[in-house]
């Protein structure tokens, strides 16, 4: 007897007679077959997905594949790197769409779309091909791990603004993604990192406040401010660590850099950091 989800199906296949087919799922359990796209982001999550896998039962999304012309036995994966190794951990076969000769471009743009990449994946796969600043970026994520990536991303541009000028950095800014991040001035971002590990040296170790976004972007604004003397700030902070306390947002941040630049200080010494305070 057809069950009720059966006649379902049934029905809306038979509506569905003019429809045209412009795709074909393939399945696998070749899982040697399968090769990551050079450059794709690195696994994540695998763990969690598997997990609900086993909970509520596998969905058949297909993978997205692309050839190679000198490897015609090797599919490469363009889009669906995570559901590839939760499949291949549970001995599930592989159901996947291939679309011949996918340029790295169109990978990117499938993954912009899809808003599965993070920065750090798009920066891992700029700097394996051979983008130099996306090289430095990566070195220096790898180097100082206790900043973001916005962070590190900040600190390089030496700007807490995107490429358009339209304020803090926004999700809809995707020069990062499409290979057109620039470093400003390398030297003076490693100067700035370096002005933030003396803080982290000063600071309660608990609170971290050095690495936080907000500070950092904080501290990018009046790295810049030419009347600005980071040395200044760092003896402050030395002399009086418990004005260092968490801010809610970035102007927060720069209100409490003005109080502790300028406490104690004497007659003639104040610096006001009032058009730091209000710039987008």
């Amino acid at each position: 007897m057809e069950t009720q989800e059966k006649k379902v199906f049934r029905l809306m296949k038979e509506a569905q007679t003019g429809d045209k087919a412009v795709s074909v799922v393939y399945e696998s359990t070749d899982y040697a077959s399968f090769e990551t796209f050079k450059g794709n982001r690195e696994p994540d999550h695998v763990g969690q997905i598997v997990a609900s896998m086993l909970e509520y039962g596998s969905i058949d999304k297909p993978i997205i594949c692309t050839t190679d012309p000198n490897r015609p036995n090797i599919k490469l994966i363009a889009d669906g790197n995570n559901t590839f190794n939760c499949r291949v951990q549970l001995g599930l076969p592989i159901p996947y769409v291939l679309i011949e000769d996918l340029t790295e471009r169109e990978m990117i743009a499938l993954n912009l779309t899809n808003k599965n990449w993070t920065s750090k994946n798009y920066v891992s796969f700029y700097a394996q091909k051979g983008y130099s600043d996306y090289m430095v970026f990566q070195n220096l994520m790898n180097e100082y791990p206790d900043f973001t990536c916005r962070s590190i991303e900040c600190i390089l541009r030496l700007t807490t603004t995107n490429d358009r000028g339209r304020g803090d950095f926004s999700e809809d800014d995707h020069s990062l993604a499409r290979g057109r991040f620039k470093c400003k001035d390398t030297q003076r971002s490693l100067e700035l990192i370096n002005v933030l590990l003396k803080i982290k040296k000063i600071e309660n170790e608990r609170s971290k406040i050095f690495r936080h976004d907000f500070f950092v972007q904080a501290m990018v604004r009046c790295f810049n401010y030419k009347p600005f003397d980071c040395d200044r700030l760092i003896k402050k902070i030395a002399a009086f660590p418990f004005l260092l306390v968490k801010q809610p947002d970035v102007q927060g941040y720069i209100e409490l850099i003005e109080r502790i630049y300028n406490y104690h200080q004497k007659e003639g010494g104040y610096v006001s950091l009032g058009n730091l305070k209000n710039r987008k």
